[in-house]
């Protein structure tokens, strides 16, 4: 199996023993009761178990944990900091996505055809695969919008890191059009659990 967990804050406790333990239909029970039940059961899988690190920020011996260990598990880290774990893994550098493929992935998602002017956004997004994949949800929601306009909003300066600061502008573009209802649907949304959320919500 294939496990994704967020590791940012380094404890995966609550994720073994909340999303994943109920994933695997494990019993009611305290979370760190169900977290070594997840942990063990995956120790003792006859088949290969992959799991996700998204977003580690630290590695030591104590984090991110806990962890499964056997033969069969396999770990794929990701992570904005370089050497992460030292020689504990094979680091592999993923680079931005280059031309022309990030023009083929804005078209493609937001289902439209530019002139000019998407070279200079896709410029600013500079091959960041988030960032193009906000942009074309922007420009593929809003027809009457193009490139120039929202270059228009990036170019505002705010602090932080480039990719950072564009990624938050974009998603600032996003919540500045929702509808006041739509705000307070995402504002709820944000206290529940990670869990699907409910067709008739």
């Amino acid at each position: 199996g294939i496990f994704w967990l967020d590791a940012e804050t380094g404890n995966l406790t609550e994720v073994w023993g909340g999303l994943i333990a109920d994933q695997q239909n494990l019993p009611a029970g305290t979370i760190v009761d169900r977290c070594r039940q997840v942990i063990r059961q995956l120790e003792e899988e006859d088949r290969p178990v992959l799991i996700v690190l998204d977003n580690v920020g630290a590695w030591s011996g104590s984090s991110p944990a806990p962890l499964p260990s056997a033969p069969h598990i396999r770990l794929v880290v990701t992570t904005r900091e370089r050497n992460l774990g030292q020689a504990k893994f094979f680091h592999i550098e993923v680079e931005p996505l280059p031309a022309p493929h990030d023009k083929e992935l804005m078209q493609h998602l937001c289902r439209r055809s530019f002139g000019p002017d998407l070279h200079e956004l896709l410029n600013h997004l500079s091959g960041h695969t988030l960032a193009i994949v906000l942009a074309a949800g922007f420009l593929g929601t809003y027809r009457g919008e193009k490139p120039e306009s929202l270059l228009e909003e990036l170019a505002l300066q705010l602090p932080g890191e480039e990719s950072e600061r564009t990624i938050s502008q974009l998603f600032g573009s996003l919540w500045e059009r929702l509808s006041q209802v739509a705000r307070e649907v995402w504002w709820l949304a944000s206290f529940l659990d990670p869990e699907p959320v409910p067709r008739d919500f």
